[in-house]
């Protein structure tokens, strides 16, 4: 699926990012391939000149899945 970003904060030491994502999940053990609809949430702090990631949440939630 397409990444799609739902909202950007940015100071200038700090930046959280959201995006979602519908996507398939393959099971390895009986070659299954289900939809399914991802939520990321990224939380970045700037030190000296570089973004590092600091904090990162996942989630998943089927009931948005566009059918």
């Amino acid at each position: 699926g397409d990444l799609c970003l739902k909202s950007i904060y940015q100071s200038s030491e700090l930046a959280i990012i959201h995006c979602e994502e519908e996507g398939y999940v393959t099971t390895l053990e009986t070659s299954t391939r289900t939809k399914n609809y991802f939520r990321e949430l990224f939380v970045l702090l700037k030190t000296e000149d570089k973004w590092l990631i600091y904090k990162y949440m996942f989630s998943k939630n089927n009931n948005q899945i566009d059918m």
